[in-house]
């Protein structure tokens, strides 16, 4: 296979997030040799730079809010950018987040990104941003076990993800509906936040259950099976996309998630994702229409399959 079959890929694999993992499948699949661009400066040492082939960055975007001094975050940033401009005949940027989620410096953040614009030859983003001159290619599904399948609905509502504030989980919880079941997986580290959630949990007597733990990726994804709707109150202002839709519709499981740019410009198009308004839940979970697994996965296999993503990857590779 010659050279420019190669794909490179940064950053590298990780078990806490597979998509990824995800990526690499679908460039596989698309007959692409996939390897990965050191994530250290250690790593890159030991690299053997050339000109040629082409990377994808991820996230990148996101390295002014990794913590530590920002001015030296940048400064790394510029350089590590400026080793694969160099060393890469084509950069292609996937742009996952409008703004970071943790601390950052808005003034070395928008001059990153205005770095990152005139550095890559492409940007691309898991759906069309108003304001943002990018290629949409279809964000991937994640892996599944085949037999991972609930026959068995036993979980009316779930919430499942890193339980973080700017998640809005408290605004979702303060107007949850007392006599609608929900189901919380996932572990909180912020000790006042956790304590704010179990305090309006109380105080609103609410049939929640709060699984305030990690869960293994199979024990989640046979959760996630097991739930008839899967809620995402996050408001959209940060993210492009969520992670979250694309793991429970690869369960073929409905979406509830918080009204917003996200549901407005590319979700409402699917009649298994269903829009709340974050001051009157209640109202949308009265009207709400579920639809079947067999419905899910059909849908969802014609918008976001391997092969759908795999020939728009190489339509943006080849440009």
């Amino acid at each position: 296979m010659s050279s420019k079959k190669i794909l490179y890929c940064y950053p590298a694999e990780s078990d806490e997030n597979l998509y990824i993992t995800s990526c690499r499948r679908v460039w596989e699949s698309a007959g692409y040799i996939v390897k990965f661009f050191p994530n250290s400066f250690s790593g890159l040492m030991n690299f053997k730079l050339f000109f040629g082939n082409t990377i994808v960055l991820n996230w990148f975007e996101d390295r002014m809010a990794h913590g530590g001094i920002q001015i030296l975050s940048f400064i790394k940033s510029m350089i590590l950018l400026l080793v694969i401009r160099c060393t890469f005949k084509k950069v292609i940027w996937v742009r996952h987040n409008l703004t970071p989620h943790n601390y950052y410096s808005p003034f070395l953040y928008n001059l990153l990104l205005n770095v990152l614009g005139r550095f890559s030859d492409v940007t691309v983003t898991h759906r069309n941003v108003k304001g943002l001159n990018s290629c949409y290619i279809p964000h991937p599904l994640y892996p599944i076990d085949d037999e991972i399948k609930c026959d068995v609905k036993d979980v009316d509502y779930l919430y499942f993800g890193v339980v973080k504030s700017y998640k809005n989980i408290d605004l979702l919880l303060e107007g949850w509906p007392a006599d609608q079941t929900l189901v919380m997986a996932g572990y909180c580290n912020d000790i006042k936040y956790e304590e704010k959630l179990k305090k309006i949990i109380f105080t609103r007597k609410l049939k929640v259950t709060w699984r305030n733990e990690f869960l293994d990726y199979n024990d989640l994804c046979v959760l996630i099976s097991k739930s008839k709707c899967v809620v995402l109150p996050h408001s959209d202002g940060k993210m492009i996309v969520s992670g979250a839709f694309y793991q429970a519709v690869s369960l073929g499981v409905n979406v509830l998630i918080r009204d917003g740019e996200f549901f407005k410009e590319y979700l409402r198009k699917f009649d298994f994702v269903h829009s709340f308004n974050i001051n009157d839940i209640e109202s949308s979970l009265s009207g709400l229409v579920l639809h079947s697994y067999d419905h899910i996965q059909q849908v969802v296999q014609s918008e976001f399959s391997d092969d759908v993503i795999a020939e728009r990857w190489n339509e943006v590779i080849s440009k």
